[in-house]
């Protein structure tokens, strides 16, 4: 094991394989945070595509049936007419609403992203992890290793990223250039 060294004075010197193990510390830091983000992003995300999803299917259901009934078709309903059409025309804005921050959002696009981007990251550290067992710190395949591991995790949340993007620019580009249809 390296020693610290003392150059020129009391402030010590890390050597090379210190060095080599923080920046394996920070590598692996900077990936669990990765994960951190894309896991709590993947959670939110679901959650918001299943709920808007329940909200337009429930309201998708019940508009047809106040708008049947308003039209007086139900005698004896105890709801009067007016209040009726009044709640047809706000469950028809609640879906359009629901629907739009959905369409918007891309909710579930993102979910799927940020869980894929997740999983591969988590693997990723696994496989690295493995690999280098037996290797010494600092060695040529221990330092080979890190930088081939730095770079593919960055490829990831790059990758996600220009997806994102990709969506996006597309979206764009379908609206046309003053940006309606």
């Amino acid at each position: 094991m390296a020693q610290l060294e003392v150059v020129s004075g009391a402030t010590p010197q890390k050597s090379t394989e210190q060095d080599w193990l923080d920046r394996e510390k920070q590598l692996l830091a900077d990936i669990d945070s990765h994960v951190e983000w894309y896991q709590a992003n993947s959670t939110a995300a679901r959650r918001w595509h299943r709920s808007l999803g329940v909200i337009v299917l429930i309201c998708a259901v019940l508009a047809p049936v106040t708008v049947v009934s308003s039209t007086g078709s139900a005698p004896g309903s105890p709801i009067n007419p007016y209040i009726l059409s009044a709640i047809s025309v706000v469950l028809t804005l609640i879906i359009a609403l629901a629907e739009g921050l959905r369409r918007n959002f891309r909710f579930e696009e993102r979910w799927t992203a940020c869980s894929t981007s997740r999983d591969q990251l988590k693997w990723l550290k696994e496989g690295y992890l493995d690999q280098q067992v037996g290797k010494p710190v600092g060695s040529d395949p221990w330092v080979e290793n890190v930088l081939k591991t730095r770079r593919e995790a960055q490829a990831v949340v790059m990758n996600e990223t220009k997806q994102f993007f990709d969506v996006i620019r597309q979206d764009g580009s379908k609206s046309g250039p003053s940006g309606k249809n």
